[in-house]
């Protein structure tokens, strides 16, 4: 997975979750999207778009969907893993 940095027709920069194959992961997209025409600045869609990244790489070395995950998971996750707020936002979009 990579974050793919664009450049929109207005020139501001957006940025997109890609998935091995070079196609953007259509879950984040929608996420993303929905932040920025909420008003949330580049920097912070950024971070959102990074710390997704982590999460789904996280989910895909347990060979587990978004859509699948449920408290084992959460508990197998290392207390210092700093993406636990943010996450509970991305699952409250959904």
């Amino acid at each position: 997975m990579k974050v793919i940095q664009i450049r929109t027709e207005g020139n501001h920069i957006r940025y997109y979750l890609a998935d091995e194959e070079g196609f953007p992961v259509e879950s984040v997209m929608k996420f993303l999207k929905f932040k920025d025409n909420t008003g949330y600045a580049r920097n912070t869609l950024r971070m959102y778009c990074i710390h997704l990244k982590q999460y789904f790489m996280y989910l895909q070395d347990r060979k587990k969907d978004y859509a699948e995950v449920n408290l084992t998971i959460w508990r197998d996750l290392s207390p210092g893993f700093r993406i636990l707020i943010f996450i509970r936002r991305w699952y409250r979009y959904y």
